[in-house]
């Protein structure tokens, strides 16, 4: 009866993942923007872009010579928002995984336990730095607006 269920919940968050995917290539395009493009702050220098994604992360004002990268970035993550969901599917796939791992009592399946149990918390910290950044994007558009 539990096999069947695990077997229904896997294929359903897979469609999912499979569904965002693809509707967030075809927003991309619509933008003018591919899926695996370069990302808009590869343009500034490496100690310049840690100290510009610590001021947008804190809402700092940003310096007027990356203003433009700092919102196409924004713009990007906007864009890129069906992503935050993706890490979320993937625990229940996950779990649905531990069943077979909690069967096999050796030390194959103790070690997927724990293999799977860190991929959980990895798909949680992910998700919680994806949403970071998206609210982070929102605010930044918001308060860059020009004035109408």
């Amino acid at each position: 009866m539990w096999g069947a269920f695990f077997v229904v919940v896997d294929f359903v968050c897979e469609a999912a993942f499979v569904f965002i995917l693809i509707r967030l290539v075809v927003v991309l395009r619509r933008h003018g923007m591919r899926f695996f493009s370069a990302e808009p702050l590869r343009s500034v220098p490496r100690p310049d872009r840690r100290s510009l994604m610590r001021a947008i992360r804190r809402g700092e004002p940003v310096p007027a010579e990356y203003r433009g990268v700092a919102r196409q970035w924004a713009r990007r993550q906007l864009l890129g928002r069906g992503q935050v969901w993706i890490p979320i599917l993937m625990i229940p796939v996950f779990a649905g995984g531990l069943r077979g791992v909690l069967i096999d009592p050796g030390p194959m399946g103790q070690a997927g336990f724990w293999l799977m149990l860190a991929g959980i918390c990895l798909i949680v910290v992910a998700t919680v730095a994806m949403w970071r950044d998206y609210r982070v994007a929102v605010r930044l558009l918001r308060d860059s607006a020009p004035p109408a």
